[in-house]
């Protein structure tokens, strides 16, 4: 948590429900004392997406249409990376329609 003040935080979100956010790295101490009990931390699993975009342009794009990575032979991307933007929700099926496509293009093209 200091590390975050220490780079420019204001505030620092702990997803404890006893200490909701930190405002001061001097408050950093309370976290030591948090109770660990089930449904006292709101926790979850991020979907990394979008690091590297599908695109025509090279410039503003990393992939293909296809997951082709730009100025290389034989080297393919097919997950969330590809896609604009976050989806704002799950993604396992747009991820696997995506990979299905893309493996279904690779086959019928070599």
């Amino acid at each position: 948590m200091k590390l975050y003040f220490a780079a420019g935080a204001k505030q620092v979100c702990v997803n404890h429900i006893d200490v909701p956010l930190l405002e001061d790295e001097r408050q950093v101490h309370r976290i030591d004392r948090l109770r660990i009990e089930p449904n006292c931390m709101a926790l979850f699993a991020p979907h990394q997406m979008s690091s590297c975009r599908m695109g025509f342009d090279p410039h503003i794009s990393v992939t293909d249409a296809y997951g082709k990575i730009h100025g290389m032979e034989n080297l393919y991307i097919a997950d969330a990376s590809l896609f604009p933007t976050s989806l704002g929700s799950n993604p396992q099926l747009t991820i696997m329609a995506l990979a299905t496509r893309n493996a279904e293009f690779l086959l019928s093209n070599n």
